[in-house]
């Protein structure tokens, strides 16, 4: 079902494609848009690089064969016909109609020693025939001498005198239209790399190398001489336009052989009709001719055509005088009649190529309409499909980290319930030591929310947090996850400076366990039991005086508790990470100074954001509670996946947030440590698990 949907959707591309008034010229057959009009002559120019070769090539072979082959079985003819006569007039007449118009010195001899009538004419003729008119030149006189062993040569030479001309001819013009061509065509050579970066080359390398590694090399030392002196043709359009070039001059220069080879050859007109139509035809076969091109070409080769032979015909006809009773006009009006229909012919001919040229070009034109919308569709499907695929992954990175969009669009995991996914996703579990996070949640938004319609609590909602997702792009924060009121953002996970690590498989079929948060944006003591997290057994501060203790006095802890802290999940964790106590430090003092500042800039921007209650109006306050340690990260489900935080950092952070004050930074005592520099208040003291954690207050509002 899938193909035969492809291959609608093909046909119905292809049914487009029409030659229609809106697409192309219906005169001058040009594409109206300028663009697609000069992608298709250079795409037709060089699909017909190879060909133009190739008709140059069988001009050559075939010219010359066929020329050969045409005068041998004339004369094997001429010969065995003449010698049936018996009488030397009738013989000499005989070789003059059907070969040529020399009559050597054997043969003048022979016709004086004859006492016939026919002999006396065609000796009287042959004398005279220096005397009369000539149009062109008359190539016979170079054969004439007076020496007899060269007389007996010059018969043979003569009848092969058309063949040698045109020969020499047609070689001359391929020659110049073949280096023309290649010099259009050549591309330049890339840049030859250094012998010392190069390889050594073994013996079997060069004996194996492909044939298209040969050409190129060949092509490369053929290019030199036109790296040096020359640039690259961009438009190969010019290739066709010279080729058209070419065969015109070649046409004409066959047109006007025939001056010389009509003073002795009886079947002049035969010899130019056929190689003029014999390269007119390679040409339009093997160039890419257009139909203007082949006007062109047709244009010139016609007038050439006939102004080169109607004169020599017109100046037959002078000499026919109408009686036909001498014998100088029984060969001119033998040939009159045959250039009278080869004339006719050569015009049907003509005719038939023009309107050949024009069908050509017509599916030349339409195939590559064709082409071109069907590239165009590929083309925009695979770019629909990237927009796609762009979209849909910046859509990821907004909800899941960026590596782990990355890590799941490199693996091509497929989220089912029912394969190896959930394993798969496990893997994507990551470790993090010395993260910075944040909660904050509006102060008295239940309330608020009872009183005001949904649809202005979502748009309330909407304007603020995407204030602070503005905020997080300036002070370098990574949102996690806004549950209802509720923001949670860190710094060390994503952005900031990160020290992370791998989960590998044993550690999710270990003992060690650890929950996860909960979707209703708020992390109370009930909702995670001792058994779900590890307590945390840290040295206890000598200022504290056991648990509930409501009397602190404001502390540092030492570089190395604080370092373990940053990095240890609990006291039986033997899953530590490699990082050294600098980089834990470093990197949990730069993440705690990027947490503070966003969250300064959160409780900045929420003094400008009022609640509205009907008339009345009031700004809205934010608690915020810190804290920076390590934590877990990872997947979790297969369905609806959700990219979640673990360990006691987290569990904090909220408990900060809950029980803080409003605009309020409610932290630790480890965020204390990493930034003396900030105006901290000591708190009472939070109790947590069996212990007490000393907090401190910043705020803001100074």
């Amino acid at each position: 079902k899938l193909s035969k949907h492809l291959l609608d959707g093909t046909y119905a591309v292809l049914n487009q494609a029409k030659l229609s008034k809106d697409v192309i010229h219906s005169v001058t057959l040009r594409f109206r848009d300028k663009t697609i009009e000069e992608k298709f002559l250079q795409e037709h120019a060089i699909a017909n690089e190879r060909t133009v070769y190739v008709g140059y090539f069988l001009q050559l072979f075939l010219g010359a064969l066929g020329m050969l082959v045409s005068k041998m079985m004339i004369k094997a003819y001429k010969l065995d016909a003449c010698a049936r006569v018996e009488d030397i007039g009738e013989e000499v007449l005989c070789h003059k109609m059907l070969g040529n118009h020399f009559v050597s010195e054997d043969m003048k001899e022979s016709l004086r020693n004859s006492n016939s009538t026919l002999a006396k004419n065609i000796l009287e003729d042959a004398i005279n025939k220096g005397n009369n008119d000539q149009i062109g030149f008359d190539i016979s006189e170079w054969f004439s001498s007076k020496n007899s062993s060269y007389l007996m040569k010059t018969e043979d030479l003569e009848s092969q005198a058309s063949v040698l001309i045109g020969m020499l001819w047609l070689m001359l013009v391929c020659l110049l239209g073949t280096i023309v061509h290649w010099r259009l065509h050549w591309k330049k050579p890339p840049e030859i790399q250094s012998e010392q970066s190069q390889p050594p080359k073994t013996s079997w390398m060069s004996v194996f190398m492909s044939k298209k590694k040969r050409r190129e090399k060949r092509e490369r030392h053929c290019g030199v001489c036109c790296q040096n002196h020359g640039t690259e043709v961009v438009k190969k359009a010019w290739a066709t336009r010279a080729a058209c070039v070419v065969y015109t001059v070649e046409l004409v220069g066959f047109c006007l052989l025939c001056l010389l080879i009509h003073s002795f050859d009886a079947f002049w007109i035969l010899t130019l009709y056929l190689w003029y139509t014999f390269v007119l035809l390679l040409g339009v076969w093997f160039t890419g001719m257009l139909f203007w091109h082949t006007v062109t070409v047709c244009f010139f080769a016609t007038v050439a055509f006939y102004s080169t032979s109607l004169p020599v015909v017109s100046h037959y006809r002078v000499v026919v005088r109408g009686g036909l009773d001498s014998l100088e006009e029984i060969e001119p009006i033998f040939e009159v009649t045959v250039y009278t229909a080869i004339a006719l012919l050569n015009l049907l001919f003509t005719t038939l190529v023009i309107l050949s040229a024009y069908a050509n070009e017509t599916t030349a034109r339409r195939s590559f309409l064709q082409t071109f919308m069907i590239y165009y569709q590929q083309d925009k499907m695979i770019k629909d499909k990237s927009d796609f695929e762009e979209m849909r992954k910046q859509m990821l990175e907004k909800i899941l980290p960026p590596f782990v969009v990355e890590e799941l669009t490199a693996s091509h995991l497929r989220l089912s319930a029912t394969s190896a996914a959930p394993a798969r996703l496990r893997a994507l579990s990551r470790r993090h030591d010395s993260v910075s996070i944040l909660f904050a949640d509006v102060v008295g938004f239940s309330s608020f929310a009872k009183q005001v319609d949904a649809s202005f609590v979502m748009q309330y909602l909407n304007n603020l947090f995407q204030a602070f997702d503005d905020l997080t792009e300036i002070h370098d924060v990574y949102k996690v996850e806004t549950i209802g009121d509720c923001y949670v953002a860190t710094v060390g996970l994503v952005t900031g400076q990160m020290l992370c690590s791998s989960m590998p498989e044993s550690s999710f079929t270990s003992s060690f366990h650890i929950g996860s948060m909960k979707s209703s944006g708020t992390y109370p003591k009930s909702t995670l039991s001792n058994s779900m997290v590890r307590q945390e057994s840290f040295p206890e501060s000598k200022s504290s005086t056991g648990p509930g203790s409501t009397k602190h006095r404001r502390h540092s802890l030492s570089s190395q508790d604080l370092a373990h802290r940053l990095k240890s999940l609990g006291p039986n964790d033997t899953r530590k990470t490699n990082n050294l106590e600098e980089d834990v430090l470093d990197a949990g003092r730069e993440n705690t100074v990027k947490m503070l500042r966003f969250a300064k800039a959160m409780i900045a921007h929420c003094a400008t954001v009022q609640q509205r209650l009907g008339d009345a109006s009031t700004a809205t306050s934010m608690r915020i509670g810190v804290h920076t340690g390590p934590c877990l990260s990872g997947i979790v489900g297969a369905r609806n996946v959700r990219f979640c935080l673990l360990g006691e950092t987290v569990t904090i952070a909220s408990k900060f947030e809950q029980t803080g004050s409003a605009d309020k930074i409610h932290a630790s005592d480890i965020v204390q440590t990493l930034t003396p520099e900030e105006d901290w208040k000591e708190s009472t003291g939070q109790a947590f698990r069996g212990r007490t954690i000393q907090d401190y207050l910043l705020d803001c509002k100074k």
